[in-house]
C-alpha cells in the first residue's frame, strides 16, 4: 500500500489523515480508497468505494 499524507495535516505530524491505494491492486482493491490515522498505522484502515471518495472530496472543493 502506498500512503499519502493529507495536505491539511500539521507539519509536526499530529492530527494527520493518510490516504492509500494499493501498489498492485487486485480487482477488488482497485475499487477502494483507504483512509487511516497516521498516529495509528497498525489499525485497520477505512475502505471506501472510489466513487464515494470522489464525491467526498468534491464536496470540499
Amino acid at each position: 500500500m502506498e500512503w499519502r499524507k493529507s495536505s491539511y495535516s500539521s507539519p509536526e505530524g499530529q492530527e494527520c489523515v493518510e490516504v492509500g491505494r494499493p501498489r498492485r491492486p487486485s480487482t477488488r482493491e482497485s475499487r477502494s480508497v483507504y483512509v487511516r490515522d497516521s498516529r495509528s498505522p497498525d489499525f485497520t484502515p477505512l475502505a471506501l468505494p472510489v466513487q464515494t471518495w470522489v464525491s467526498f472530496i468534491a464536496a470540499f472543493r
